[in-house]
């Protein structure tokens, strides 16, 4: 600790301010607040500058994104790419003589993200201000010691890195393996089908609501238990989808429900949670996540939808044909039919949506045949989400130690 230096964060780095106008011909990738997922320093989406309408900020890539909005939602990342991203996302550089990555560090550390918590302006839409966090004070060692406390950190983000891009593949390919079967129509057999109308003659074409048996709304519950609010259980909200998505959970919002509203909506094996409301600029409603038996282990207790999510439940079809299904509709932006915008938040005309739209519906056993593949590849995401949840749980615990020097590191 003798070659530690205590040091103003303004002096470890900077906050970079590059302002960018919305036009018709540059197309960048867009960061949102939507697109940084919470609490586990990771990009899960980006968007288009086409689609935004408001000034934004330019970054390059490496720089440091940290979230100024609601800061205890911890979304820091280091994009691996140019683009915009909003102005509710500072920009942060290293100076000369510090690490950009042992920065970043500092910046995902949960004394930062307290601090600029307490520290934030605003009481609906509390801010975080570089100029406040900048003043704060930190024990710095020299740049080889930071760089290697970075190494041991990235260490644990590689390999999160290399599980989520084995989730990414496993979802493609069960989305791909939707379209070859049922879009496409390369199914097994499909040689000897005979067609009209583009699919087999022996295949149905229902309303949705005809399929989906039981479908009800998420509810919120209590902070705090009473007579009337006695049932504890989580809750997965729209935003939470992605994590879901990727085999983790939520354990952050855990409340209290009246004990009617958790017998009427707790999730079960096979439920799927389809997000109804909110939404932000670039992003439709429509996304969905698949509830299986790893993940309500993961949870350990009874879990619910939230109030702006919708349960959807079949037992007419293999309910992953359903899901996939749901999936294709979203990425082919047919989804948004039934989406309509009032008072500044979208919502989706649901009971349209189970009269209106059509799907698709093969034979039980290549309906069957599907789910049973894709089953496969929902269990590993599910596996490989546990390991990335373990990594995190391990990096966290260390980030703090490692960047005060608590835990000392050997030179090499």
């Amino acid at each position: 600790m003798k070659s530690w230096k205590e040091t103003e964060l303004g002096k470890i780095g900077k906050d970079v301010r590059r302002s960018f106008k919305p036009n018709n011909e540059t197309d960048m990738p867009y960061i949102g607040y939507e697109h940084i997922e919470q609490g586990t320093l990771r990009l899960i989406d980006f968007g288009s500058s086409k689609d935004i309408q408001s000034d934004k900020k330019l970054f390059k890539k490496g720089e440091i994104i940290f979230g100024t909005l609601r800061p205890y939602f911890r979304k820091v990342i280091i994009p691996q790419f140019d683009g915009i991203c909003s102005t509710d996302l500072a920009v942060i550089n290293a100076n000369k003589g510090y690490d950009q990555k042992f920065l970043f560090y500092i910046l995902a550390s949960q004394p930062l993200i307290d601090f600029a918590d307490v520290s934030s302006n605003g009481t609906k839409m509390p801010r975080a201000k570089w100029s406040v966090l900048a003043k704060t004070l930190w024990n710095v060692p020299e740049l080889p010691t930071q760089q290697r406390i970075a190494s041991i950190l990235s260490a644990y983000d590689d390999l999160i890195e290399v599980n989520n891009q084995r989730i990414k593949l496993l979802e493609q390919t069960a989305r791909e393996l939707y379209k070859e079967w049922f879009v496409r129509m390369r199914f097994p057999g499909y040689k000897q089908a005979k067609f009209k109308k583009g699919i087999p003659i022996d295949w149905k074409i229902k309303p949705i609501g005809k399929v989906i048996d039981y479908h009800i709304g998420g509810g919120w519950g209590n902070e705090k238990a009473d007579n009337q609010f006695s049932v504890a259980g989580y809750v997965i909200r729209g935003t939470d989808i992605p994590k879901i998505r990727a085999g983790q959970t939520n354990p952050e919002v855990y409340r209290f429900h009246k004990a009617s509203n958790m017998k009427s909506r707790q999730l079960i094996v096979g439920d799927i949670v389809f997000e109804t409301a909110g939404g932000s600029e670039g992003q439709p409603l429509g996304r969905t996540c698949y509830i299986t038996k790893e993940i309500l282990d993961a949870y350990g207790d009874k879990v619910m939808a939230a109030s702006f999510c919708k349960q959807i439940r079949t037992t007419s079809i293999p309910s992953l044909y359903l899901y996939y299904f749901l999936n294709y509709l979203y990425d082919t932006g047919m989804i948004e039919t039934f989406q309509i915008q009032s008072t500044g938040i979208s919502n989706y005309q649901f009971e349209p949506f189970l009269k209106f739209q059509e799907i698709i519906l093969p034979d039980d056993d290549l309906m069957q045949a599907f789910h049973d593949k894709v089953m496969l590849m929902q269990k590993q995401i599910a596996i490989l989400g546990t390991q990335n949840s373990k990594l995190r749980e391990i990096r966290d615990r260390l980030l703090p130690r490692l960047i005060s020097g608590k835990l000392e590191i050997k030179s090499h």
